[in-house]
């Protein structure tokens, strides 16, 4: 697989298909674009992969794209997130708030903060561990702000933990 045949089956799948429509042949060809992107870096793919998480979890594939992005520089990976964490796909804004909390910076506390308003507890509980990796008190503020508008006690619950620490 070259580069460019990498990048172009991502370009072709803003976002890949939905779980209960994905294919094995296509979740795995997207896991030989992930590594590829693992011994072959190029930072072309960071909005690219960004963009692509279909609902679901791309059949187990979709975690492990974190390998790949966790090899660029914060500077590379975090204004692709915060266009990512706006998308109007609620599984790419998912995929983005659950790697944000591995690129903790004040530059996505806004676009996480908005995502506390959603009403789906896996996307708020996402942007919560994120928030909380921020430590700063704008993002404890944001977490004391979405405690009346939770989902759910849980999450209720989970962002009490996130402030208690």
């Amino acid at each position: 697989m070259t580069t460019d045949d990498a990048l172009d089956l991502l370009r072709r799948h803003q976002p890949m298909p939905d779980d209960e429509v994905l294919t094995e042949e296509l979740i795995q060809r997207y896991d030989e674009v992930r590594k590829h992107f693992i011994e072959s870096p190029d930072q072309r793919c960071i909005p690219l992969f960004l963009g692509s998480f279909g609902e679901g979890d791309g059949l187990g594939v979709y975690q492990l794209v974190e390998d790949v992005l966790m090899q660029y520089p914060p500077h590379q990976v975090i204004p692709h997130l915060e266009t990512a964490l706006s998308s109007s796909h609620r599984s790419i804004r998912y995929w983005a708030a659950e790697i944000s909390a591995n690129f903790p910076s004040q530059q996505l506390l806004h676009a996480l903060s908005a995502l506390l308003d959603e009403h789906d507890e896996d996307l708020v509980s996402a942007s919560v561990i994120a928030l909380g990796q921020l430590e700063s008190p704008e993002a404890r503020s944001a977490l004391r702000s979405a405690l009346g508008k939770a989902p759910s006690e849980h999450v209720r619950g989970f962002i009490e933990e996130q402030l208690a620490t």
